[in-house]
């Protein structure tokens, strides 16, 4: 309970923080997790030179310092959409292609939306209901403090967004079979179970990765789309809808995991720092077929 009034409290002092304030906070954050609490740091540093194995040391601290800046960005920025209108947020977080999707819907088909820990991720959800002129699932994964998984989910569904668990998925398609909406996942994260995961080339690194997005791509023949989310300038994002496949039927098993990899490697390549690099992604090995049967 105590995590949860903090957090509370948090999201209320920052309803009054003007975004420029915001932002002079993000830069002593970064500063504070770069050269005081070396956050994640080798972590970061391992999976960068594993990624980019060209670059020179000189090359990866660039990167580095830029990442430290982007993640405290985003942490902020999330904190602050808790509590911002919905104005705000469309006018900072804007979707330059809204019609692909509208599109869709007005064939009576449903969409998969994918995205990445790229950039700001947390304002998806407070800002697509208003220019997606449809139903908007997102899917989520459960906190483990349950008052503060239940604020949140509050909070980002405050402008009609629905937020479901992972595990609520098949049902929620069900649900929405004769209603054409959009289903919006994070993709890019690492599967508990890497016996069930997709293993693909991903950076440079054999990669386990969510069958999930591939699966339900399939199963439902739904159009499947990137949504590539630009930095503009501090604050201000365009969200670009980018098609990968509308006839996921016809696909094998990994395809859609690989063209999402794919286009999302390119995203990466063109602007690293702005990728969640603080997490163990590489962390699971394959397991052979000898080793498992012994």
């Amino acid at each position: 309970m105590i995590g949860y009034y903090l957090l509370r409290i948090l999201i209320f002092g920052f309803s009054w923080l003007p975004f420029t304030m915001l932002y002079f906070c993000s830069d002593g954050l970064a500063w504070v997790l770069q050269h005081v609490l070396h956050y994640r740091r080798k972590v970061i540093l391992t999976n960068l030179s594993r990624s980019f194995p060209e670059l020179d040391p000189a090359a990866t601290q660039r990167i580095l310092k830029k990442f430290y800046r982007n993640l405290s960005d985003i942490i902020l920025e999330g904190i602050k959409g808790m509590s911002s209108n919905e104005k705000t947020l469309v006018e900072r977080y804007h979707f330059v292609n809204p019609q692909l999707i509208t599109n869709y819907f007005e064939q009576g088909r449903s969409v998969l939306g994918l995205v990445a820990h790229y950039n700001n991720w947390e304002w998806g959800a407070l800002a697509t209901k208003a220019q997606i002129k449809g139903p908007v699932i997102g899917v989520s994964k459960s906190i483990h403090n349950k008052y503060i998984d239940q604020y949140i989910k509050s909070r980002r569904a405050r402008f009609g967004a629905d937020i479901i668990d992972m595990p609520q998925t098949p049902r929620a398609i069900i649900q929405h079979k004769e209603r054409p909406s959009m289903f919006v996942l994070i993709a890019d994260q690492s599967p508990s179970n890497g016996r069930n995961a997709h293993w693909i080339d991903f950076l440079n690194q054999d990669t386990a990765c969510l069958p999930g997005p591939d699966k339900i791509a399939r199963r439902t023949n739904y159009p499947v789309i990137y949504f590539d989310v630009r930095r503009l300038r501090r604050g201000y994002y365009e969200i670009e809808a980018i098609l990968l496949t509308d006839h996921a039927a016809k696909y094998e098993e990994t395809a859609i995991t690989k063209l999402y990899f794919r286009q999302l490697e390119k995203i990466i390549r063109r602007a690293p720092e702005n990728w969640l690099w603080s997490h163990k992604r590489w962390k699971k090995r394959r397991i052979s077929s000898l080793s498992s049967k012994e």
